[in-house]
């Protein structure tokens, strides 16, 4: 009996170990001779590991060191290829891109299969007037549908809807406007058959209203949704994303008049583009958001309009309560014009990547559930800063948009790519978890009662956590736990001691 016992908290002790995350930030630059990092646009798990994309780069990367494993720039000759957006399926990215150069300057989509690291296909648009695209996302299937912008100066800039297959073949596009604003797109969501959402902006003057069409899959509008803010304050800007088959996320920054920067407004909708909830919070520029079925998080410059360098970053649940957040005051940044993407793991970290204008390089910062690194972060406090805003109409007019896809012939290269440790967190890495730690938890499952347990018996303090962040009780060097009394489901526990923070995932019978 005695050789099970300790067979089985082998087992227990090997499978905390390979959960426990370690936080840290890197800073990581192109070698000289090769071209430099572009700003981030995507980032989430692929395999083993983690997958950001740039502006012109597909990395990957150790999730538990943040040490680059590999890195392959894609490029156009003279013409410079500026990565949007990607649509991730399984082995295989599409990518939105735009072109700029001598000889074309309009949108294009790319097939990259991660696999073999080659492009499978690449198309760029041909049409009479301007093309730009922004937003990609598919259906699981064998559709894509493509969010742009075309712009002439009769009718100035309009929104494009376009859906392709999966071989880079047109189905159809539709432009989309209203004859007294300029439109231009932000996001793109598949969430059903015969259900798509677009989110842009509309400009009149100095008037921005937060648009969101819902479409079907042959392009017709089914519904809008549009509302504008009061007292003077504009919309700038808008990002999307999904939190269940129920409802989806929308979240505005808004100024007052041209500079600076103001309040975010965050709105939940439901499927018919009714209202479900909203906030609205202060002292951030968004620059990335991510959501799951639990958790909203926010990626964002510090506000240098109001003299605050660095970024920061949020975390909420699905009902808009905050349940985490950290500024990280020691990133330089120049300008407002700075960019970011953003994901949450499977073990309820965060991943951020952010880079500043004018810098050849990006940072990388992985913090826990709770948005800490321990490391050149401090406490930022999201201050609720209420928005006035109203429903307005969006008048537009549509029709079928002639535009061809043509082959281009981009070239995958390797680059070479350095990675710096910028700061030693108060915590420590999977490996040094797994040799020096041991941080047993046990039963798992378990219905009354978890054990813990630290090779190292310093004192700590040990924090349940629900699947949304939010804290459910705290107890302090105790080796047992009693959870009778929460509801089935998963938690997170995180234990603290002087020189290390471990995290475990456990499941509530």
């Amino acid at each position: 009996m005695k050789t099970l016992i300790v067979s089985m908290l082998c087992l227990v002790a090997g499978a905390a170990a390979s959960i426990a995350q370690a936080t840290y930030h890197k800073q990581i630059c192109s070698l000289p001779g090769f071209k430099n990092i572009s700003a981030p646009v995507y980032a989430g798990r692929y395999d083993t590991g983690v997958l950001l994309v740039t502006g012109n780069s597909i990395l990957r990367f150790n999730e538990h060191t943040g040490v680059v494993n590999s890195c392959r720039n894609i490029s156009l000759g003279d013409t410079n290829l500026v990565f949007n957006s990607v649509y991730k399926w399984g082995s295989v990215l599409y990518i939105t891109a735009n072109t700029q150069g001598p000889h074309s300057n309009t949108g294009c989509i790319l097939k990259y299969d991660l696999f073999s690291n080659n492009i499978v296909w690449q198309k760029n648009i041909k049409n009479s007037v301007p093309v730009q695209l922004y937003s990609i996302t598919g259906d699981g299937n064998r559709n894509l549908y493509l969010c742009g912008q075309a712009y002439d100066t009769a009718s100035g800039s309009d929104f494009v809807i376009v859906k392709i297959d999966t071989n880079g073949t047109l189905d159809w596009a539709e432009r989309i406007g209203d004859s007294s604003s300029d439109d231009y797109p932000s996001a793109i969501l598949y969430r059903h058959p015969g259900e798509v959402y677009l989110s842009g902006v509309s400009y009149t003057g100095m008037l921005g209203r937060s648009v969101i069409l819902k479409f079907n899959d042959a392009g017709s509008i089914l519904q809008t949704n549009a509302v504008a803010a009061t007292s003077g304050r504009r919309i700038n800007g808008s990002s999307m994303a999904i939190i269940n088959n129920d409802q989806f996320i929308v979240v505005n920054p808004t100024i007052i008049g041209h500079d600076g920067v103001g309040r975010t407004l965050i709105r939940v909708l439901d499927a018919a583009l009714g209202l479900v909830r909203t906030t609205a919070i202060g002292g951030m520029d968004v620059r990335a958001i991510f959501c799951n079925e639990h958790t909203l998080l926010i990626s964002a410059q510090a506000p240098i309009m109001d003299g605050y360098e660095g970024f920061r970053s949020v975390r909420m649940d699905t009902d808009l309560n905050v349940t985490g957040a950290r500024y990280f005051n020691r990133i330089r940044t120049f300008s407002p014009a700075s960019s970011a993407a953003c994901f949450i793991n499977a073990d309820n970290g965060s991943f951020h990547f952010f880079k500043t204008s004018g810098s050849d390089s990006i940072h990388i910062i992985r913090t826990n559930a709770n948005e800490m690194m321990f490391c050149e972060d401090t406490d930022f406090s999201p201050v609720p800063a209420p928005i006035g805003f109203a429903d307005t109409t969006y008048v537009y007019q549509t029709g079928p948009f002639t535009m061809d896809l043509f082959n281009l012939s981009a070239v995958v290269s390797a680059i070479e790519v350095a990675g710096v440790e910028q700061c030693v967190p108060n915590s420590i890495s999977v490996q040094e978890v797994d040799e020096a730690a041991r941080l047993l938890v046990y039963p798992n499952p378990a219905k009354n009662e978890i054990n813990i347990s630290l090779k190292k018996g310093t004192p700590y303090e040990a924090r349940i956590t629900d699947i949304r962040g939010r804290p459910i009780l705290t107890t302090h060097s105790k080796d047992k736990i009693d959870i009778a009394q929460l509801a089935g489901g998963v938690y997170f526990i995180t234990v603290t001691c002087e020189h290390a923070i471990y995290t475990a995932k456990f499941i509530k019978k």
